[in-house]
């Protein structure tokens, strides 16, 4: 702390408040630690004392005037806070402009300033508890049609603004279901060979967003981050991939495929071919 007048004021409103040995009541006050519990203030009665509402955002204003270091900054964000939540619980109370506008532009430079270079990753546990918060029912999708009640564009011969209905989604899933369509489906977008070269264009020479990562296990599960946690060991776990396993690169000058030894299909040799 700097002993400067802000920590004069400060102390001389808390003395004033004690001296009138305050009581809640007819008057409303509001508790204050007089040395705040994030710097290691306790609840005792004399680290406590009774301010109205307006002594009470002055102190927390003054104490970001004579706080220092972290302690500057955890008394930034309690009057921030302070600010804040006036509209909604002290409407009595005016702040200026200029206050506003400094500690909004403050608060911003010390979250950046914190989060700059920092990453905060969900734990397995935390992963896990949000994917089951999201399961069947809980889900706000559940049951519904993605696309019922919404307008529609206009395409294909359906007129411009009316809405799928129930008819539809059956008929289109139907439809879809049929041999034809898939067969169709496979002949128009899957085996398309000016489709399929385009993709591959498209992503040629690119980095993928494997790139740099590794996997390491807990001897349970495996995981694929950039670095290893301590703790946990480099590597996979065995035979947790039985499907790959016995499984060599062939290729027939054009594509590159997998198969267990013996098994290649005519017309391919061991190895794999680069596309990049």
């Amino acid at each position: 702390m700097i002993i400067n007048k802000y920590y004069n004021w400060y102390h001389s409103i808390i003395g004033r408040a004690k001296l009138e040995n305050r009581k809640k009541g007819l008057i409303f006050y509001e508790s204050h630690h007089i040395i705040p519990a994030s710097m290691g203030g306790t609840n005792s009665k004399d680290n406590l004392v009774l301010l109205t509402p307006k002594e009470h955002c002055t102190c927390h204003h003054l104490l970001t005037r004579f706080t220092t270091g972290s302690n500057k900054s955890k008394m930034n964000h309690a009057f921030w806070g302070m600010i804040n939540s006036w509209g909604r619980e002290k409407n009595t109370i005016k702040i200026t402009n200029r206050v506003y506008a400094k500690f909004k532009e403050t608060i911003a430079n010390q979250i950046s300033i914190n989060n700059t270079g920092k990453s905060y990753p969900h734990s397995i546990e935390t992963k896990k508890k949000q994917s089951e918060s999201k399961m069947g029912a809980k889900n706000p999708n559940f049951g519904k049609s993605p696309n019922k009640g919404v307008k529609r564009p206009g395409i294909g011969g359906v007129k411009k603004g009316s809405k799928w209905s129930d008819e539809t989604h059956l008929s289109i899933a139907i439809q879809r279901s049929s041999e034809s369509y898939k067969n169709t489906m496979q002949t128009l977008v899957y085996k398309n060979e000016t489709r399929n070269k385009k993709i591959s264009d498209s992503q040629r020479g690119r980095v993928g967003t494997s790139l740099g990562k590794v996997w390491y296990n807990d001897g349970i599960n495996e995981f694929y981050a950039d670095t290893v946690p301590v703790g946990l060991i480099a590597g996979r776990l065995p035979g947790l991939n039985k499907s790959k396993l016995g499984l060599c690169w062939f290729n027939n000058g054009t594509i590159n495929k997998q198969f267990k030894l013996g098994t290649e299909l005519e017309g391919y040799s061991r190895g794999r071919i680069s596309k990049k």
